[in-house]
């Protein structure tokens, strides 16, 4: 594993832009996970709310809120994962946030965040665009990383903020692999100058084709190495080979990242035709 960059508590990124780390540092989330104030003030939006229980991210948020005279008056969840939503209950109960939130519904949403609560939501198309003080926003629907995954464009400084799509200094997981590949298309197209990420450092537009060119590489050596077994192969066996060179295997939370990624991928050469099943084994064609 890389070492990390070391990131502040609390970082002025633009004029427009405050990162408020969620305190919550690990193998998965990096540095912790990146939440984010929007707009140049009074008001602003909030984009991801953390872990559920943090204390100490909701009183970090709430002493920035308090030192920079800042109210959030819009919340846009990014997905359902609980470090990016979980806090969202205890920060808005805890700060007495009324704002309104965004968010694309998810099956797990209702256990969650409640029944009344997710009924709450607002469910927004793909292409909405919502203004805050100095910000024109727009979000998107990005599937991928998640079924409910979005991104918000920040039209003032051709700014995106992906979430978990894309990370700082690493590569992201994602629920299904097509979805996911349409997506970084979709940001190539768009062009952003810069991205705000949902974990690490923010990274340049750059990132995006190494993210589509390591993606189609994963897919070849899974493919090359289902090959190589010459005979039916469980997940198991092939994340152990292709992710030999990773330096990951060690780390039981990403070798369950590294298996859900490689699970995607196969069955995606699955639809393709040049892998088949036996039973729950996967042997090439």
């Amino acid at each position: 594993m890389k070492s990390l960059a070391v990131l502040s508590a609390v970082e002025r990124l633009s004029p427009l832009v405050l990162r408020v780390l969620g305190q919550n540092p690990g193998p998965v989330t990096l540095q912790g996970t990146n939440t984010y104030l929007v707009g140049r003030g009074p008001d602003v939006a909030l984009v991801d709310t953390g872990e559920p229980g943090n204390i100490q991210y909701k009183d970090l948020l709430s002493s920035v809120l308090q030192d920079y005279h800042l109210t959030i008056r819009l919340v846009i969840l990014t997905h359902f994962h609980p470090d990016h939503s979980g806090g969202y209950l205890g920060v808005c109960r805890g700060l007495g946030i009324t704002a309104p939130c965004y968010k694309i519904p998810h099956p797990h949403d209702s256990a969650i965040f409640g029944e009344e609560t997710t009924k709450g939501f607002i469910n927004p198309e793909h292409g909405l665009e919502v203004q805050m003080s100095g910000a024109h926003l727009t979000i998107y629907r990005t599937p991928g990383h998640t079924c409910d995954s979005l991104s918000v464009f920040m039209k003032e400084e051709e700014a995106l903020f992906c979430g978990d799509t894309i990370l700082g200094a690493s590569s992201a997981s994602f629920d299904d692999y097509s979805s996911y590949m349409k997506t970084l298309k979709f940001y190539e197209a768009l062009n952003p100058r810069v991205i705000y990420t949902g974990h690490g450092v923010c990274e340049s537009p750059e990132t995006i084709s190494k993210y589509i060119q390591h993606r189609q590489s994963r897919e070849n050596m899974i493919l090359a190495g289902i090959r190589e077994f010459g005979r039916p192969v469980s997940l198991e066996e092939i994340v152990a080979k292709v992710y030999k060179e990773d330096n990951i295997l060690h780390i039981p939370a990403l070798v369950v990242k590294a298996t859900e990624v490689t699970k995607s991928i196969a069955e995606k050469l699955l639809i393709d035709g040049t892998v088949e099943m036996v039973g729950d084994l996967w042997k090439a064609k």
